[in-house]
Formats: C-alpha cells, structure tokens, sequence
C-alpha cells in the first residue's frame, strides 16, 4: 500500500512541476509578424515609425526586444536585429527576414 501512496505523490508532483514549467516560459507568439529588436540597434528604431503605421492599418505585429526577451529570441534563433518572422496560427515559422524595410515591404512580407 505505502508504494501505490508514494507513486501516487510521484505522479502528483510530476504533474504539478510540469504546470509550473508552463507558467514560466515565456508567451508563444503565432499567427502574426513579430520583430525581433533591441534598444541599441539604430535600424531597429527607425523601424519604430514604420511598425506603428503598419499597426494602424491593420497589420498585426508584436515587437519584442532580444535583450529583455533571451529565452524566445534563442527559441526563434534571432543572431541579428531586425528580424522578422512570420508565424503561422501554430507558431511555426513560414518566412524570415532580417534588416530593415519599408512600409511596402512590411506590408508584403505579412500577407506571406
């Protein structure tokens, strides 16, 4: 009986460890274009203006910066800035792209 007892606690704390791994990761991110940037990265910020008009029109984007988000940028493998990715509704990644560009360009790569 104090075997079936102690697996039965094992199973518990499996479980509950397991929950709690899930808490801490950090947010998946699907079905958008999300830009990897960084404070310091000059091409980044000129990017700023242009994401913020691609979000007035309609176009979704999440930007996450590579020295306050490490665990997703090495998840996404980010080894320079800007990148985007285009994630599917499951967040896999269907195009990449790195550097800056326009509007236009933006507005392209999105409908990937």
């Amino acid at each position: 009986m104090p075997s079936r007892k102690i697996a039965a606690l094992a199973l518990l704390l499996t479980v509950s460890l397991l929950a709690c791994s899930a808490c801490a990761r950090p947010p998946e991110i699907s079905g958008e274009v999300v830009m990897f940037s960084a404070t310091w990265c000059g091409p980044c910020q000129s990017m700023h203006k242009i994401i913020r008009e691609a979000k007035e029109q309609g176009i979704p984007i999440t930007v996450y910066d590579i020295d306050d988000d490490k665990a997703l940028s090495k998840r996404h493998r980010v080894t320079a800035v800007p990148t985007f990715l285009k994630l599917d509704n499951r967040g896999r990644e269907v195009a990449r792209r790195s550097g800056a560009m326009s509007l236009e360009e933006l507005r392209r790569f999105a409908e990937r």
